[in-house]
This record gives structure tokens, sequence and C-alpha cells, in this order.
């Protein structure tokens, strides 16, 4: 069993990270912060996180910034575009560090949006067919019919057996041969 010092849930918004990544900080054996981008989203003043939200100027923010500085974040805390998943990827070099694809089908993610308040109506449709296109995962799970307690339990089933963790190295590796193309 390799225990990933870090682990990256991978998914489109509204797919199940954050309920996910809830249930297993209860069956890891030590303690994991739950630390997502929507961490330093939420810090934004409402009134920019709305624009954000409803598809307005949000041009004033430097989103990009702000993704670096989540990505900082997550390294110090430790002790989607190819720049980055680069970024992030390359900041982890030398932790251990567990992939995860989090999949849901479509017409699941739209009920979810519908369903909750903070949400942008369809963000998640929008990014379905770029936010796994660079990632080669350790683990894939599919969120449409499963909770999160047993996604997080098969994440759980993953860690117990597995020996080596290789979807950092082999994200990196994809994206450089892309670039190349």
């Amino acid at each position: 069993m390799v225990c990933p010092q870090i682990i990256c849930l991978n998914g489109t918004s509204s797919s199940g990270k954050t309920a996910i990544a809830q249930k297993l900080q209860e069956l890891l054996p030590r303690i994991y912060l739950n630390f997502a981008i929507d961490s330093i989203l939420y810090a934004l003043p409402g009134s920019a996180l709305f624009r954000m939200t409803h598809g307005q100027d949000i041009s004033d923010l430097n989103y990009v910034q702000l993704v670096r500085s989540f990505n900082a974040c997550v390294c110090r805390l430790a002790i989607t575009s190819s720049e980055q998943a680069t970024d992030l990827l390359t900041s982890l070099e030398g932790f251990s560090v567990l992939l995860v694809g989090v999949h849901c089908s479509l017409e699941e993610l739209n009920r979810r949006e519908r369903n909750r308040q903070d949400r942008t109506i369809g963000e998640a449709a929008a990014q379905i067919h770029v936010v796994h296109r660079r990632f080669i995962y350790d683990l894939e799970v599919d969120s449409s019919t499963k909770s999160a307690a047993e996604l997080a339990g098969e994440i759980m089933g993953y860690i117990h057996g597995v020996v080596v963790l290789n979807g950092r190295d082999k994200t990196l590796t994809n994206i450089q041969k892309q670039k190349r193309e």
C-alpha cells in the first residue's frame, strides 16, 4: 500500500469532488486537508464571486494568478488547461500524488446545477469535454449513480491495493508530447 501525501480529485463543476473529499477524509489513516480552488474563490468579495458565477466580466480578478496561488498553497499545505495542469503537477514534484478523475454524466451534472443555488447553469457542460483531456489518472470514478461514500470507498480500496502511483508523471509526459505534436 502506498498512502499518497496528496490526493487530487479532478472533475467538472458539480461532479461531486467536495463530497467525495469530505467522505474520504474520514476514511484515511491520517489527517488530510480538503483544499479546493473554491477555497480561494469563495474568499473573493461576494460581488466578484457573483460576476464570476454569472458569466460577467472578471478581467479585474487576475484568474490565472488566483489559480497559481491555489497551486502554490496545495504544495505548501501538503508539507483545465495544460498550463494549469503542468503548473500544479510540477509544483507537486517530490510528493506522492494520487490523481483521481471524477466523471459524471452530463444529464446528472445539469440536474445538480439546477438544484444548487451557487452554480452557474451550463458551467459543467462547458467543462465536460476539456477537464479530463490532458490527464492520465491513477484511478477514475463515476459519480453519476454512486454516492460520495461509495466513491470514497473505491478510492480507499485502490489506495490499499496500489504499490506505485504514476498518474502525475504520465500526465506530465502526455502534456509534453501533445505540445510537440
